[in-house]
């Protein structure tokens, strides 16, 4: 309740290290109503660029009544 309040209060997210999976991984805490949330972080390392999927896509066709 300590945490929760005080970062409602301040307006302010708080940052943190958590170890999920034998992996060290930073997050993000916020106010979220009554919880806290988390939002796990990832090094620019570890994330693959959108391109890398491409080719995975089909290419699909969307008619007019569909997009509606």
């Amino acid at each position: 309740a300590v945490l929760h309040n005080g970062l409602r209060d301040s307006g302010r997210h708080g940052v943190a290290r958590i170890v999920m999976g034998s992996r060290e991984l930073p997050v993000v805490l916020r106010p979220l109503g009554r919880v806290i949330a988390m939002t796990a972080l990832e090094f620019a390392n570890r994330v693959r660029s959108s391109t890398d999927y491409e080719s995975e896509v089909d290419v699909v066709t969307v008619s007019p009544a569909e997009s509606r």
